[in-house]
């Protein structure tokens, strides 16, 4: 019995430490750093830059590392199934962006390939420091979802 409440004790502390020891994520002074991370992100998703992308999304939004490693885990496969569909990747492009003044901005950019494009969409907070900080991400090949209804 004492081992087991000395196990789960040493297991608390070691999830308590990793949570609080994460380094605070990049923050960015200005829209045009946002407008410039993004778009990199963005080229980088693509089967060949996918770990490279989530490295910078784990540097800059504030994630456990368990839901951002399940996220790219399942990037990755759906990368695997559809990539002969999607054909060759070309640049990215800003399609739309979005603004809830002071606190909150949002843009959407398309991933595009030779055949079909991804919808990438980053929502950034104005907080600490007055900086804007990744505040969400998601990614989905709805790319008809961007007309206006």
């Amino acid at each position: 019995m004492k081992f087991k409440l000395l196990a789960f004790c040493l297991l608390t502390c070691l999830a308590a430490n990793a949570v609080f020891s994460q380094s605070s994520p990049d923050r960015f002074k200005t829209k045009e750093e946002v407008k410039t991370y993004c778009l990199d992100m963005a080229n980088l998703f693509e089967p060949l830059g996918i770990s490279a992308a989530f490295d910078m999304l784990e540097n800059s939004w504030f994630i456990s590392e368990l839901e951002l490693m399940h996220m790219k885990n399942e990037t990755v496969k759906q990368f695997a199934m559809v990539e002969d569909r999607y054909g060759k990747p070309l640049k990215a492009v800003i399609v739309k962006e979005e603004e809830v003044m002071p606190i909150l901005y949002r843009l959407t950019v398309v991933k595009r390939y030779e055949n079909h494009g991804l919808r990438l969409v980053f929502t950034f907070y104005y907080g600490k420091d007055d900086k804007w900080c990744l505040n969400g991400f998601k990614w989905d090949d709805s790319i008809t979802s961007l007309f206006d209804k």
